[in-house]
């Protein structure tokens, strides 16, 4: 059997009978002792070990903590939280869009301003505040998504796992992905358990978040249509498929709207320095030919081959689990919609496994390895893992040219 196998539940007991919040305490203090403390400190430790030396590496270079934690996408969140969205498209004379904060999605700024006005607390602090509380909620949905299949110890192991591969060092920033993570892990869990208007309610407030949304959707939509097929999920999955999309298309009709063309978001993506567009991989691999041609004659190659260094193990245990289908098809739906997205999609090179933060069944089988090691070789991975993270976000957030 593999790893993930052995660890995992017979199908008699698996999602389906682990699911609801049934076995959950009444008490919700009781219920974080006795579930949500672990997953929570598991996550909470290790990124703090990781953000703690990131941020000293980067103020013995001058850079100080406030600075560091706003750095690239942060800054646009914060713009668009003080001041909102612009009123007019920003256009070049050769008719290329500037650079512009509509292509930012609007949940996390405006829970950052939320958080600003009830607080009195900076802008900046404030999203750093949403990150932390959006980290903590996701990894006890990993705990919960994951744990009826490589077992308790696993998923717990999965959480720390989560805080400290090489781009965690953004779930603690300003930045969407803690928040993008919790909704659709939560999404997620809830799907598995036909829970069709709470996931419904979740992807509408992920596709608030962030244009990935994308990388969901058809998994959401794919499951309700197949309870309609099979008539047991009844009006909710109708109003789950019909309503799933909304919280995207929400936005982008906001924007047709104040702008008065449908594709104003699309339009800003295409700005010099994002591009950003599916281009069927032809960037990638562009990308990767120049990656193994000039490595040895510059370094300014040095965050496509970490960036490339992260991708293959994805590709990797997205490999495996396709391969051994001993997760949900909804989980391996979503891992395999969610990189052959990244790797399909021109724009950041660099930023690509970011792009694979909100993937935690990528997590299952390093995970369910690592739970039948010894306590010190844990440890010392995670450990080693949490130096690596903290030395990557240094590097990207002070020393590379390429944002994360």
């Amino acid at each position: 059997m593999g790893e993930v196998e052995e660890l995992a539940p017979s199908p008699a007991t698996a999602p389906a009978q682990a699911g609801g919040l049934r076995d959950w305490p009444r008490s919700a203090y009781s219920w974080f002792t006795a579930t949500g403390r672990a997953p929570m400190a598991a996550w909470f430790v290790p990124h703090a070990v990781l953000t703690v030396i990131m941020l000293a590496i980067l103020d013995s270079s001058g850079m100080g903590p406030s600075a560091a934690l706003r750095h690239w996408d942060g800054n646009w969140y914060i713009n668009i939280a003080q001041s909102g969205y612009i009123h007019q498209l920003q256009v070049r004379p050769d008719g290329t869009p500037h650079l512009m904060n509509i292509a930012f999605f609007p949940l996390y700024p405006y829970l950052m301003h939320a958080v600003h006005l009830v607080t009195g607390i900076p802008v900046a602090y404030a999203g750093v505040f949403v990150s932390l509380i959006a980290g903590l909620v996701a990894v006890v949905g990993i705990y919960y998504l994951l744990k009826p299949y490589i077992g308790e110890r696993a998923a717990i192991i999965a959480c720390a796992l989560w805080g400290v591969v090489p781009p965690a060092f953004v779930e603690s920033m300003v930045y969407t992905e803690a928040l993008f993570t919790a909704l659709c892990v939560w999404a997620m869990w809830a799907l598995l358990r036909e829970k069709w208007l709470t996931v419904a309610a979740l992807t509408i407030l992920a596709g608030l978040t962030r244009s990935t949304v994308t990388m969901i959707l058809p998994v959401v939509c794919l499951a309700a249509l197949i309870a309609i097929v099979k008539r047991h999920g009844g009006w909710r999955a109708w109003v789950c498929m019909l309503t799933a999309p909304l919280g995207l298309l929400a936005f982008l009709g906001f924007l047709g709207l104040r702008f008065h063309r449908l594709d104003a978001w699309f339009f800003a993506q295409t700005a010099p320095g994002w591009q950003s567009s599916f281009d069927f991989g032809a960037n990638t691999v562009d990308v990767l030919k120049g990656l193994f041609s000039n490595l040895l004659h510059t370094t300014s190659w040095l965050p496509f081959l970490i960036a490339t260094l992260v991708l293959i193990p994805a590709v990797v245990i997205t490999v495996i689990m396709v391969r051994r289908r001993e997760l949900p098809w909804q989980l391996i739906g979503w891992t395999l919609v969610t990189l052959l997205v990244a790797l399909m999609t021109s724009g950041t090179y660099a930023a690509k496994p970011r792009f694979l933060l909100p993937a935690v069944a990528l997590l299952a089988i390093p995970a369910a390895a690592l739970a039948k090691t010894r306590r010190s070789t844990l440890w010392a991975s995670i450990g080693a893992l949490a130096v690596i993270g903290a030395c990557n976000g240094a590097y990207f957030l002070n020393f590379a040219h390429f944002p994360p």
